[in-house]
């Protein structure tokens, strides 16, 4: 084998695997779970729109309820931006409570990466009790 064949052959696999290369994708999932004996109605706000929703509440209690809203980013959204970009508020369908749960510093933090489609994605939940 000469030098031009093993120089194109060497080309070829950079080409291939650059153009094979993906920009992350990093997605951003918010979970509520109902944890009370009443349906609760949710506010959502996050990164500028505004979403309701109903949690049902469940008499058993190997039926968790929840709800959840995503956001989608091509680049890394630390939590002090992810936080001023989101807000929640939750009420029980008779009115008597109210939770406001915007503060993603009390959620709890699930990451998880799928390399090979260079996905990056992170769950925050909350139990709604």
């Amino acid at each position: 084998m000469n030098k031009g064949t093993l120089s194109t052959i060497f080309l070829t696999i950079g080409i291939l695997f650059t153009s094979c290369e993906k920009n992350k994708s990093y997605g951003y999932e918010f979970l509520l779970v109902n944890e009370t004996t009443m349906d609760l109605y949710v506010k959502w706000n996050i990164d500028g729109s505004t979403h309701f929703d109903t949690i049902p509440f469940s008499t058993d209690p190997s039926a968790k309820k929840y709800v959840r809203h995503g956001l989608n980013s091509s680049s890394e959204i630390n939590l002090d931006v992810l936080n001023g970009m989101y807000s929640c508020e939750v009420v029980s369908s008779d009115s008597s409570k109210t939770w406001n749960v915007s503060d993603l510093n009390a959620y709890s933090l699930n990451k998880s990466s799928e390399p090979f489609f260079n996905l990056v994605f992170e769950t925050y939940s909350i139990e709604i009790q």
